[in-house]
């Protein structure tokens, strides 16, 4: 494979490198006016002279070997020098100015028959060219990039504030153009955020910066928005362009990635300025590093962001073909600077690579662990994917620390530890003092009774199919409820706790000898459970309790649009893996329930549904 040369001195960051992509990017326009301009002393290939021949003259004599005419490769310098096209400083020995300078329509290249000219100028750009030595460049994407001597401008006013401003003068006075005038300082300030954080200023960073009269005032004003977090975000966008970030999955259906860490991994490596080097590595291949880390494997999901197929009849190789090809132009594009795409059926036409470059690279990448098609079909059957649907995520995946979250608990750390201070004054009351000691005295006891926190009330009255009493359960030594029936219908189970308040519902499946030490009876492998609750008041009113979260040691996850649902509140699908385990769940309801002497507590559980 030809790899491109990158000196660290130039592209040293992603923030060096992108930034240096938005200055070409705004100079192209001012160099599209420049048709009637003063041509420089010397030609240079890439230039002024490969746009003539890739477009008039390669497709019969590039290449392309399938269109190869009189064994004559204008894109290699050997082959035209060899045979005769060229002739270096001698235009008038050269084949090629004969050719395009004929007038027999038989000899006159291109040929009639191609619909394409060449005008006057470009004529005698390529006898100028000629003349000059003929010198090739290679493709733009491996030239080392260098510094060019700074433009001597004819006139000092205005004066160039830095080297930027020369070159941009120098093409000026080539037309004799004046620049424009300064912009005001409120201009300023809304140009440079905008380009560098994608935001205008406030009205309150205006006045200061208009205020500020120091000399480096403009200097402080990049600082602090390089600074900025948003510059990292504003930055991002257009390699996460790039990387197909915001695309949907896109073959089957339009079903999102969960990549969200991806990209803020991209917006970190911005605002921290990372090398641009180790930008490419962790990206390429984050995961073989030596010290690799959850942030560097989250970096190769570069490679991992192209379309995917869930297509019932798809072939799951073809398609294992069409993502590794994806992922070939993707790199082409984003780390080589070039394009990659049409090797996939022939060597290009234009740029130096071979169909075997292409698949070469894709080789490079062929352990990425993918599926071709993403759901559990018995014609591809796809173990990892039992029982995926539209739903359901594109593993593999990484579980990863949302930093988001993190800074959630952080700030209900600090939101605790306010209240805390606050609290404390207050417990130097004596009423309050007095409560907190009952309080305490309370939990203590509680404890001392239920070591792990849990209370299991007793005489549980139990209901099934609106029978009281049946004769499918019984109560074991433990307290707990055994359904003696193949397949039991609903149940209802009323409860009187001991305790004046109740913070969360605890329901624990337990395996049992009778089932082969399973959760489940012979001939089932799984279903799905879920749960209700009520208090019955001490007044005869019925109060449905409202929970607020739901989690399980062991269930079988459940998605929406390719994220998981957190915990079972939803549903509880337990995990045939886990059979042989207790399984535990907790309920938490919306608020600590409080209940007097004699009321009750009700649980209601569906019968188990399959799957």
């Amino acid at each position: 494979m030809r790899t491109p040369v990158t000196p660290p001195s130039l592209l040293r960051s992603p923030r060096t490198a992108l930034m240096l992509c938005l200055l070409l990017t705004a100079l192209l326009p001012v160099a599209a006016q420049q048709a009637r301009s003063v041509r420089p002393a010397k030609l240079q290939f890439n230039r002024d002279i490969r746009p003539i021949l890739s477009e008039n003259c390669f497709p019969c004599h590039g290449p392309d070997r399938n269109t190869l005419k009189a064994n004559l490769r204008l894109d290699l310098r050997e082959s035209a020098v060899q045979r005769g096209a060229i002739v270096p400083g001698r235009p008038e020995k050269s084949g090629l100015t004969a050719r395009i300078q004929t007038k027999n329509p038989g000899l006159i290249m291109p040929p009639l028959a191609s619909h394409k000219k060449l005008t006057p100028e470009q004529k005698s750009l390529l006898t100028r060219w000629i003349r000059e030595g003929a010198p090739y460049q290679a493709h733009w994407a491996y030239i080392v990039p260098r510094r060019p001597a700074l433009p001597v401008l004819r006139s000092a006013s205005p004066p160039p504030v830095n080297p930027i401003d020369r070159f941009i003068f120098a093409r000026l006075e080539q037309n004799g153009l004046k620049p424009s005038p300064l912009a005001d300082r409120r201009t300023l300030i809304r140009r440079l955020s905008l380009d560098l954080i994608g935001l205008p200023p406030t009205p309150e960073e205006v006045a200061a910066f208009v205020a500020d009269r120091a000399p480096n005032a403009y200097e402080k004003l990049v600082d602090r928005l390089l600074a900025s977090p948003h510059y990292g975000e504003r930055m991002a966008v257009p390699w996460l362009d790039v990387a197909r970030y915001a695309d949907t999955v896109g073959f089957h259906g339009d079903q999102n990635q969960n990549a969200w860490a991806y990209r803020d991994y991209v917006i970190a490596s911005f605002n921290q300025n990372k090398p641009f080097d180790r930008f490419t590595r962790e990206q390429i291949a984050g995961d073989l590093l030596p010290d690799a880390t959850p942030e560097t494997r989250t970096a190769t999901c570069f490679l991992r962001l192209n379309m995917m197929t869930r297509e019932g009849g798809a072939q799951p190789k073809e398609y294992l073909a069409k993502y590794a090809a994806d992922r070939v132009r993707t790199v082409g594009m984003a780390w080589l600077g070039s394009t990659l795409a049409c090797a996939e059926c022939h060597d290009h036409k234009y740029d130096p690579f071979t169909q075997k470059d292409f698949y070469s690279l894709a080789a490079f990448f062929a352990d990425v662990k993918q599926w071709g098609v993403y759901a559990d079909y018995g014609y591809t059957p796809n173990p990892d994917l039992r029982g995926y649907d539209n739903d359901s995520p594109f593993p593999p995946e990484i579980f990863v620390e949302s930093r988001y979250l993190k800074e959630r608990i952080e700030r209900q750390r600090q939101r605790f530890a306010q209240t805390a201070a606050k609290t404390e004054p207050l417990l130097q009351t004596d009423p309050a003092r007095e409560s907190f000691s009952r309080w305490r005295e309370q939990g203590e006891a509680f404890l001392a009774k239920h070591p792990q926190g849990w209370e299991t009330p007793a005489n549980p009255q139990v209901t099934v199919a609106g029978a009281k009493t049946p004769p499918g359960y019984r109560i074991e030594p433990d307290g707990s409820i055994l359904f003696t029936e193949r397949a039991p219908a609903d149940a209802t189970i009323t409860l009187t706790p001991q305790t004046e308040w109740v913070a969360a519902l605890r329901l624990e499946l337990l395996p049992h000898a009778e089932h082969n030490g399973s959760l489940f009876r012979p001939g089932s492998e799984g279903g799905s459970l879920s749960l209700s609750a009520t208090v019955q008041r001490a007044d005869g009113r019925t109060e449905n309790i409202a929970f607020r979260h739901a989690e399980a040691n062991h269930y079988l996850p459940r998605y929406a649009s390719s994220f998981e649902i957190i915990g079972v509140q939803g549903g509880w699908r337990l995990s045939p893996a886990h059979a042989k385990e207790p399984n535990i769940a907790v309920w938490f309801p919306a608020a600590p329930l409080r209940l007097q002497p004699g009321e009750t507590l009700t649980v209601k559980l569906p019968a188990l549904r399959a799957g």
